[in-house]
């Protein structure tokens, strides 16, 4: 088994983290960019930084996932799915019946 020069975890574990980081990475960058297209087309978008309102939204514990955070979901399709569809589901300002019922 090699190992990472900085590291002892094995090469493949640190591949498959930094591949998972990747995802999640743009992941974020779509959520990012899903939102600031929702203000565009709901509100008035001068000086909203979808970005960082996302990375602060994604660090609050919310009641509909059970007092996790957003980021805490971030590490399976099935939980980065749910968040897509949170996001989405605020545009109407209703949460549907899948957004309700967590992960």
């Amino acid at each position: 088994m090699k190992l990472t020069q900085n590291s002892r975890m094995p090469k493949r574990v640190v591949k498959k983290s930094l591949t998972r980081d990747r995802v999640i990475e743009r992941f974020k960058q779509r959520l990012a960019q899903q939102i600031q297209n929702m203000v565009i087309e709901s509100g008035n978008p001068n000086g909203f930084v979808a970005s960082a309102w996302l990375e602060k939204w994604m660090e609050r514990p919310l009641p509909v996932l059970a007092g996790k955070r957003p980021v805490e979901c971030l590490g399976t399709l099935e939980g980065r799915n749910h968040i897509e569809q949170l996001i989405s589901c605020m545009q109407s300002g209703a949460f549907c019946l899948e957004c309700v019922g967590g992960i």
